[in-house]
């Protein structure tokens, strides 16, 4: 009983360095190799199951339960209440108004902006 504890000790670091501090990693596109193998595998042992999400999964082992909620009947008058005496403003069909469009900014094409930068050579430079 002593020694699974002692060996327990020891790789979790009881000495200054863990017992398999050494040890290799793995390489990550072997990881990803695997995870991707064991998900296709899941899938082609249930393919019904890789579209359904988690909110439609049922679990058959579970009774319906009987819901004991009441609400009292002056809560459905207040509502009622509320309902007939301010009606909601009846909303009209108005368009928005359009935002004015700035002024479109000319961009030059690349052999005006050269026209524009260089000198041509027709004219002398002084």
């Amino acid at each position: 009983m002593v020694l699974p504890l002692l060996l327990a000790v020891a790789a979790c670091g009881a000495t200054q360095q863990p017992l398999l501090s050494h040890a290799p990693a793995p390489p990550a596109g072997a990881v990803a190799g695997v995870a991707a193998a064991a998900a296709a595998a899941i899938t082609l042992a249930s393919p019904g199951t890789a579209n359904q999400k988690p909110e439609d999964k049922i679990n058959e082992n579970t009774r319906p339960q009987n819901v004991k909620e009441n609400v009292p009947s002056d809560v459905f008058d207040r509502l009622d209440e509320q309902q007939t005496s301010a009606p909601a403003p009846a909303q009209t069909a108005t368009p928005t108004p359009k935002k004015s469009k700035a002024p479109a900014v000319h961009l030059p094409s690349p052999k005006e902006a050269v026209e524009q930068t260089q000198p041509s050579a027709d004219q002398p430079a002084n």
